[in-house]
């Protein structure tokens, strides 16, 4: 994560390829491999942006402590997430129609650029990332990242993979591009973070150990601890 050769305006030489096979899979669905078995994923059903939907509660905890009102999905996919019949109903019953009602939040942006989309909206207080960054080829992720915090106000959201995908680029291979482990993810989010004034994150890494959840205010907690020191 050192090499910073690339940029949105010059990204590697594999960026565009890779988009490009993206677009392929939105319109034409991909293959699927699970415990050997192979099927077919057809381009309607192909990467519909329900991934977010996992993560609202995290996400709203955020959007309460920072009092966000805007917000970014950086790489949404087909957006059906943001349906107008989509009704989110909490343990408690309380009924929400649609994500941005039970996010409380005036306004949220979508960006996807595999579907054309060729630069990202404008700066909103809070960004969200779900199921993307694995995607991404490695000497990419350092701008990538990057980017997230500059078009972000108030907070950066992330979910990441930390092994291996059932879906197959057209090349033949794994989806999950970047495989690293959640250690290695925390780091980057630390560094990158530290250029971007006091804008929170929190990540959620999907391991085969189970979920870990980093955030930078803990972060920053255990920094100063181990850097105290009686005289």
């Amino acid at each position: 994560m050192t090499d910073w050769r690339y940029s949105r305006a010059a990204p590697s030489p594999h960026y565009h390829a890779l988009l490009e096979m993206y677009r392929q899979m939105h319109g034409d669905g991909y293959r699927l491999v699970v415990d050997n078995a192979e099927r077919r994923q057809t381009g309607d059903e192909a990467f519909p942006g329900d991934q977010l939907q996992g993560y609202l509660g995290a996400v709203r905890v955020l959007v309460d402590e920072t009092g966000a009102r805007t917000l970014l999905d950086y790489g949404t996919g087909k957006g059906r997430q943001y349906a107008d019949n989509l009704t989110i109903t909490t343990g408690e019953g309380q009924v929400f129609h649609g994500i941005r009602q039970f996010l409380g939040v005036e306004r949220i942006d979508t960006w996807e650029p595999a579907l054309g989309q060729r630069t990202p909206p404008p700066r909103c207080d809070g960004v969200v990332c779900t199921d993307v960054l694995e995607h991404c080829f490695a000497a990419d992720l350092p701008w990538i990242v990057d980017e997230l915090f500059a078009l972000a106000g108030k907070f950066v959201f992330a979910s990441i993979a930390c092994g291996p995908a059932a879906a197959r680029l057209p090349n033949g291979e794994n989806a999950h591009i970047t495989l690293r482990p959640a250690a290695w993810w925390q780091g980057v989010f630390d560094a990158t973070s530290s250029r971007h004034g006091d804008c929170d994150y929190l990540i959620c890494c999907m391991t085969t150990e189970g979920v870990q959840w980093h955030r930078r205010a803990r972060y920053e907690t255990e920094i100063t601890a181990a850097t105290r020191f009686e005289r």
